[in-house]
């Protein structure tokens, strides 16, 4: 340092002060730029942050490292907003840490991982307003969120993606940010949610604890939890004339949530309409008269009375029972002749003057309620083969409770698993679950089998469940729009060959097959199920057959559809040529044909 400033003075004396002054400058900026990259971290925070904006243009090879970096704090009223830049080599910064010009860099999983960490440990349970710019689109990261399985009631509503192999943080933004929906929310690990706005409120941030199958140092939420993002207006581009832009924040709970909350939760309970038989009286809990009666008045009576149905009748009478050998739940009726409407609810139904409604209380009989796994590798792999939306998630309810042996699956559905199908996180190869969900039809896949159970529904409705559980989950159903948009024609037009594909390669290249339609299960439950289990060489125990039979549905039923025929007339062209396709196999290969509730010119 001293031969330095000696070096300065004598160049003084020998150029003036003019040049003294430019070499001085530049001297200094040196001295600065060095002490930068050696004592950085003795600089107090102050100090730091005032180098951060600071444009280092003499000295073009020292530059910062590409580094995220927190910059200072600064306050809104009472809560600490901290920002959060990625700093590329050569991209000029402005003094008070605003970027002067368009950031080019991104920010990496990796780090982004990282930081959320940090700001668990060090912020816990706090909401924090994080900027980011991830595969370069500007966002902003909100926090860990709440949600619920009730589809009216989720955090976003409006657009649904899932990928339990390969999502990532970038792959849900890019979803959203396509259909111009501002807010993005990762949950379960593998589900990708969109909204316009939020319906619920923040959630301890570490709670949001499940990694990204596709990228395990990201987080894509928790269990009924979304690690949720803003993405900002400038990286939406520009939307169509009938989208409205939707401003950052959260909206105070609709008023009327709790009402459809309550009839969600009722339609979910509802186990279909049966005729009072003689001898009820004897086996079920003493009649009671309510006139404010409704559904979910008489349940939780019964729930507390540690009955696992209730029977409401007669607009008025509420009765509960457990099934039993002497009085069993068979020969359903139609929902019709349920239509008297509750006392204490015009908008729900209260059974009729000899039918009655039930539903399902909140108390498990325990009869079938219990499942275990088997023995790692002590079971051939059976497959549960079919085109999605073809009924396999109810189809692995029933072989569950009948034969109290936990299903697995190719997949990794969080919705599922938090509904009770435990073999859903197991490694499908393990060989400890009765049969396999999969709806892969390569003949590589197939072959891996020692036998198959496969699953064929009617396309129309088979098409309409998938599309149904893409747009508005596995028991909600979307809005008429989204069938009269050129999506709707191109998503018939392939599946319809996917359905048709996956069939055909199943007949071919099963080793041992078993065929059950789905519309001979809805017809006859109790004797397509003894097929199944007869194929799979297990017993049924009664005790669970006579609970079963009282639970049939399980928790993905749909209540409602639609009330119009979305399939125009090319369409029904192409798919009853696909039927007749599948229906000549099906005799080909000696498995029993479609049944009859396939549209009559199709066959």
């Amino acid at each position: 340092m001293a031969r330095l400033l000696l070096k300065l003075s004598r160049a003084t004396m020998r150029v003036g002060t003019p040049a003294l002054l430019v070499l001085t400058g530049v001297s200094l900026c040196s001295l600065m730029l060095i002490t930068r990259q050696v004592d950085n971290t003795n600089l107090s925070p102050s100090r730091r942050d005032l180098l951060e904006g600071v444009e280092f243009s003499v000295l073009p090879d020292l530059q910062l490292p590409h580094r995220s970096r927190p910059s200072a704090v600064s306050k809104l009223g009472n809560q600490k907003n901290t920002r959060l830049r990625s700093i590329p080599a050569g991209t000029k910064s402005a003094p008070g840490n605003k970027t002067s010009t368009r950031m080019k860099g991104t920010v990496s999983a990796v780090d982004h991982q990282a930081f959320i960490k940090k700001a668990i440990k060090e912020r816990p349970g706090r909401v924090m307003y994080q900027p980011l710019t991830l595969a370069g689109i500007n966002v902003t990261f909100l926090g860990c969120y709440e949600d619920s399985v009730v589809p009216s009631l989720r955090t976003l509503q409006e657009e649904f993606l899932s990928d339990y192999r390969r999502m990532t943080v970038e792959k849900c933004l890019n979803h959203c940010r396509k259909r111009y929906f501002p807010f993005v929310g990762l949950e379960f690990g593998g589900e990708c949610y969109c909204g316009k706005q939020l319906h619920r409120g923040p959630a301890t941030l570490s709670d949001c604890n499940v990694s990204c199958p596709g990228h395990e140092n990201s987080t894509c939420g928790g269990v009924n939890r979304l690690t949720v993002y803003h993405i900002h207006p400038r990286s939406m581009g520009r939307p169509p004339k009938d989208r409205q832009r939707v401003e950052l924040g959260i909206l105070r709970p609709d008023p009327r949530s709790r009402e459809r909350y309550l009839d969600a939760e009722t339609d979910e309970a509802y186990r279909g309409c049966y005729p009072v038989r003689p001898g009820l009286e004897r086996t079920a809990s003493m009649l009671v008269r309510d006139h404010l009666l409704t559904p979910r008045r008489c349940r939780l009576s019964c729930q507390q009375q540690i009955y696992t149905l209730a029977l409401v009748r007669n607009a008025t009478v509420c009765q509960c029972l457990n099934a039993s050998a002497t009085c069993r739940l068979v020969n359903a009726s139609s929902d019709d002749n349920c239509n008297f409407s509750c006392s204490g609810n015009e908008r729900q139904k209260c059974g009729g003057p000899s039918h009655m409604s039930v539903y399902r209380t909140e108390i498990e009989d325990r009869r079938c309620a219990t499942a275990s796994f088997l023995q790692d590798h002590s079971w051939p792999l059976v497959a549960l083969a079919s085109y999605p939306g073809s009924g396999n998630t109810w189809v692995r309810h029933l072989i569950e409770r009948a034969t109290g042996i936990y299903t697995g699956s190719y997949y990794n559905d969080g919705d599922l698993f938090n509904k009770g199908f435990r073999g859903e996180r197991e490694n499908w190869l393990r060989r400890n679950t009765v049969a396999v969900k999969t709806h892969r039809f390569d003949r590589a896949h197939i072959e891996q089998f020692h036998s198959s159970i496969l699953l064929i529904r009617n396309p129309y409705s088979a098409m309409l469940a998938e599309h149904n559980r893409k747009y508005a989950g596995h028991t909600g159903l979307p809005a008429p729009k989204y069938y009269q948009l050129h999506e709707w024609r191109e998503f018939v037009d392939g599946q319809s060959r996917t359905w048709t594909n996956t069939n055909l390669n199943w007949l071919q290249y099963s080793r041992r097959l078993l065929v059950v339609h789905y519309e001979d299960i809805v017809r006859d439950t109790m004797g397509q199920l003894r097929r199944i289990l007869d194929f799979l060489g297990l017993p049924a125990s009664q005790d669970r057959l006579i609970c079963l039979e009282a639970d049939k549905d399980g928790k993905f039923k749909r209540r409602r559809h639609l009330e119009f025929d979305p399939y125009t007339s090319d369409m029904k062209g192409y798919t009853n040529i696909y039927i007749k396709t599948i229906d000549m196999s099906l005799r080909l290969y000696n498995q029993t044909r479609l049944p009859q509730e396939y549209s009559t010119d199709s066959l």
